[in-house]
């Protein structure tokens, strides 16, 4: 029986005890941290700011559930206040758990029915509002809950001493005057006060200071007026500024190319230009003067660069063309750096070089600029016939030139025996101009020791020449171009396959027109000598006269050096054995300053 009694007193005892001292609630696991409250996470953050938790004078209960010192979220056992208000969901609150005991911690967090949210642990008690690790503590269930205002204060003064920022816009009340406001320079001021005195004793803007300034009118901004009715400077409003004109733009502003529309300039006015006025890139076609065409009298010397830069070798193919002009933009022969020539005319081509820039040559192995052999054709060698004692040689062809074709005449026939006489082709004439140049004679072969001998008309060839100037000439500003004439052939030996030899090709004529500075160093750097005549080793054979020289001008703008030469040597007779020729005449090779063109 005393053993009955001892074990219910035990069981009683037991009983209390569970009662005063509840088992500890096992620690709920922590909850798994996902994306989406990861993404929510902004939500606590902006809780950590200045927001000021909402006080309440009498709030007591306690923990439904025991919380760990991580656990962001609390259960309540009620959230009535002690006048029986329920707290607002949203609303955040600061609380204070196991007040006064060793484990009183500090929270704040957002009421949600009997569940407190987003809770903020271990709070600050300095700043009210920041976590502190070390103050952050386990809870058992049945834990005291209370409201304090502890951190309602802490934040408050924090904010008011310019530590945190206002949550919210603060506002007067409506029943407060401006003027009120206004009264005292220690007030704090309200837009409506802020938008009416704003601009109250700004300064004027000057170049030196930032300030105030008055948008002009069109009729002021055009009268020059610096300043509006209020004293501060006047600017212009954007409605003034285009790119076209009309009747309320007053300002011109550039295309996107930076360049202002022709339409804004008066073009009925008169205009003086006080300097140079250049159009380097412009088309010229369309401008008259008084009905003039400018284009037309204005000088191309140097040309218009259509053909680009002549830097390095090139052969121009003549075409077999009379007159070959070139534009260029800049001609440069150095290093290695030649021109030449293939194809001239029959009657020698002339050439005509013009650069809009400089022109250099100084190239290392002479002549940069080759135009030789260039001129009239050297006339063919007579053809041969016969034997010693029955001569039908036939006479060599007169060279080309200007003015002759180089025509041969036709075979003579020798009726009596004896001892061939043939004769030289002439040499060709030089390429000057003073008189119209003429091919070389054709040479004659035919027999001295009879009389009855019968030869075709004229066997020299077109030889007639005349006068192009005088000294009773007016001076002409002209500089005269003209190749030099082709040599003329060798007349035909006494007997089968005694030809006689063509003549040389005179040399070429040309023109250099330099728009920029001349430099021109080498010695033989331009070269329009004449062709020298065929060679032949038959001591019965007439060689070929060689061929006149042609002519050249050279023009420059600018110089910075002229020490070259020009080559103007007419070609030497053909060799080897047969009868000698002529020599062809000298030509001409100058350079000067342009001070016509």
């Amino acid at each position: 029986m005393i053993y009955k009694i001892g074990a219910l007193i035990l069981a009683g005892l037991l009983a209390l005890g569970g009662f005063i001292f509840p088992t500890p609630t096992p620690a709920p696991t922590p909850p798994e941290v996902t994306q989406s409250d990861l993404d929510n996470l902004g939500d606590y953050v902006l809780k950590l700011g200045a927001t000021i938790p909402t006080p309440v004078a009498s709030f007591s209960t306690s923990l439904a559930a025991s919380i760990t010192s991580s656990d962001t979220s609390m259960d309540l056992v009620s959230i009535l206040t002690d006048d029986g208000t329920s707290l607002t969901t949203g609303t955040v609150y600061g609380f204070v758990i196991d007040a006064n005991t060793g484990s009183e911690e500090f929270v704040l967090g957002t009421a949600s029915s009997t569940t407190i949210t987003g809770l903020t642990r271990g709070v600050s008690v300095i700043t009210g509002n920041t976590e502190v690790s070390a103050l952050k503590k386990s809870h058992r269930r049945g834990s005291s809950v209370k409201i304090t205002d502890a951190p309602v204060l802490l934040v408050m003064a924090r904010i008011l001493n310019g530590d945190e920022t206002l949550p919210n816009v603060l506002q007067y009340d409506s029943s407060i005057a401006t003027s009120t406001i206004a009264a005292s320079n220690q007030n704090l001021v309200n837009v409506g006060l802020l938008n009416d005195t704003s601009i109250t004793g700004a300064l004027d803007a000057t170049t030196a200071v930032k300030g105030l300034v008055e948008l002009g009118t069109a009729a002021e901004i055009a009268a020059g007026t610096a300043t509006g009715g209020t004293g501060a400077s006047l600017v212009a409003p954007s409605s003034l500024f285009a790119s076209t004109t009309s009747a309320t733009t007053l300002i011109p502003v550039t295309l996107s190319s930076g360049l202002l529309r022709q339409s804004w300039l008066d073009l009925t006015e008169a205009w003086t230009f006080t300097g140079a006025v250049s159009m380097a890139s412009a088309s010229s076609t369309s401008i008259t003067v008084n009905g003039l065409d400018v284009e037309s009298k204005l000088s191309k010397f140097g040309g218009d660069g259509s053909d680009g830069a002549l830097t390095a070798s090139s052969t121009i193919d003549l075409g077999n063309a009379a007159i070959v002009v070139k534009n260029y933009t800049e001609i440069s022969l150095t290093g290695t750096s030649k021109l030449t020539f293939t194809n001239p005319a029959t009657k020698g081509t002339t050439i005509i070089l013009k650069s809009q820039g400089d022109v250099t040559i100084t190239c290392m192995s002479a002549p940069c600029i080759d135009t030789s052999a260039l001129g009239g054709a050297g006339g063919a060698g007579g053809t041969g016939a016969g034997s010693n004692n029955n001569t039908t040689g036939r006479a060599g062809g007169g060279g080309s030139s200007i003015i002759s074709d180089g025509t041969r005449p036709s075979i003579e026939t020798i009726s009596a025996s004896g001892d061939s006489g043939c004769s030289d082709g002439s040499a060709g004439s030089d390429g000057l101009g003073l008189s119209v140049n003429t091919g070389g004679a054709g040479g004659l072969c035919i027999s001295n020791a009879n009389t009855n001998n019968t030869v075709a008309s004229n066997p020299l060839g077109f030889s007639k020449s005349f006068q192009l100037l005088a000294s009773s000439t007016p001076y002409l500003k002209a500089y005269p171009l003209i190749p030099g004439s082709g040599g003329g052939g060798g007349g035909g030996g006494n007997g089968s396959g005694r030809d006689g030899t063509a003549g040389g090709r005179g040399g070429g004529a040309l023109m250099l027109e330099v728009g920029g500075a001349l430099n021109f160093t080498i010695a033989g750097g331009i070269s329009v000598a004449g062709e020298n005549g065929t060679n032949s080793a038959d001591s019965n054979d007439r060689c070929g006269s060689g061929g006149g020289a042609g002519v050249f001008f050279g023009l420059y703008n600018t110089l910075t050096a002229n020490s070259g030469t020009i080559t103007v040597t007419g070609g030497s007779t053909g060799s080897g054995g047969c009868g000698a020729g002529f020599s062809g005449a000298s030509g001409y090779g100058a350079f000067t300053k342009n001070t016509d063109f």
